[in-house]
């Protein structure tokens, strides 16, 4: 049976900031899914230890710039790992 998840949005905290992004609901389906978790109200309207609420445009743009930077350094890394004979997951070629 399909689980909804309601008021729902992706984790993103790039530099310490966080927004809260609403998704509307999830479907989570599967047979092997298990959610357990409690909620204390009181805490639920605090920020995050360690995070800062931050507007959702600049969060973002933030995030972006993070993921571009994460794969260039991916991309540089596997250069030099072909460069000495590593092949990167999904690099090689296919056989049939």
């Amino acid at each position: 049976m399909p689980a909804p998840l309601n008021s729902t949005g992706p984790p993103s905290a790039p530099h310490g900031l966080y927004a809260d992004i609403p998704r509307g609901v999830f479907l989570i389906r599967g047979e092997n899914v298990l959610l357990l978790g409690e909620i204390d109200l009181d805490k639920d309207d605090d920020d995050p230890p360690g995070y800062v609420m931050g507007e959702v445009e600049l969060v973002h743009k933030l995030a972006k710039e993070n993921k571009i930077k994460e794969a260039r350094k991916e991309k540089m890394k596997l250069k030099r790992l072909a460069e000495l004979g590593f092949e990167g997951e999904n690099s090689g070629e296919a056989l049939m």
